[in-house]
């Protein structure tokens, strides 16, 4: 008798963890992508994981639906506004399940490749702060001392010290310790792709949080 209650114990088990297994197969199939990811890569950094915002700068998104309606907040993040940059390289549809996570806070999934993400990352986190290469235009987002151009700073610091900068944030630049490790990753072999085309004169790199970050690689 209770070899039979513990194989059907066993049988029991198995029965369960199958079930859950399958449904999380079905849940997120290949090359899917949700709303609340796609908040998550884009906006937590400046607005909060949590869409409660940041540091009275960054306004609150929870209760965004008493103030704007879906397609203001759409054209929103079409065009931006502020100092809130276009995300016109996020496509259509992702931008949509953005918005109906934003305003509804219901999450859904859509089909999206995750082989650019290194390159989502970067242009919707690291360019209202960082020049890509040293001649490009003055970021509008910059604040106090102007950030190292982005080309070039994978052969000047290591990757572990690029990590912990991306984890816990640098002087005014927010924590991102909400990417996972492969999303830091393919963000670190994304700028690692830029040629390096040596630092601006215009910027004083010797003083200040950047020349912290540009030296130490440890």
């Amino acid at each position: 008798m209770k070899r039979n209650n513990k194989s059907f114990v066993l049988i029991l088990f198995l029965s369960v963890v199958g079930y859950f297994s399958t449904v999380a197969f079905q849940s997120f199939p290949e090359n899917t992508i949700t709303g609340e990811d796609i908040y998550r890569l884009n906006c937590a950094g400046c607005h909060g994981i949590d869409r409660e915002g940041k540091a009275n700068i960054y306004p609150p998104l929870v209760n965004i639906k008493e103030k704007l309606i879906k397609d203001q907040i759409f054209k929103q993040v079409e065009n931006g506004k502020g100092v809130m940059p276009a995300f016109t390289h996020i496509p259509r549809n992702e931008k949509e399940a953005l918005v109906t996570f934003i305003y509804d806070g219901e999450t859904e999934i859509i089909e999206g490749l995750a082989s650019n993400i290194g390159e989502g990352i970067f242009k919707s986190n690291c360019t209202s702060c960082h020049r890509k290469f040293v001649n490009d235009p003055k970021p509008p987002n910059v604040r106090m001392m102007e950030p190292p151009p982005l080309a070039g700073i994978t052969h000047r610091i290591s990757k572990s010290y690029f990590y912990r900068v991306v984890e816990n944030g640098k002087c005014y630049m927010p924590s991102f310790d909400h990417f996972s490790t492969a999303e830091k990753e393919e963000l670190f072999m994304y700028l690692n792709s830029f040629k390096y085309q040596g630092e601006s004169t215009r910027m004083n790199m010797r003083c200040g949080c950047s020349r912290r970050m540009v030296m130490r690689r440890n």
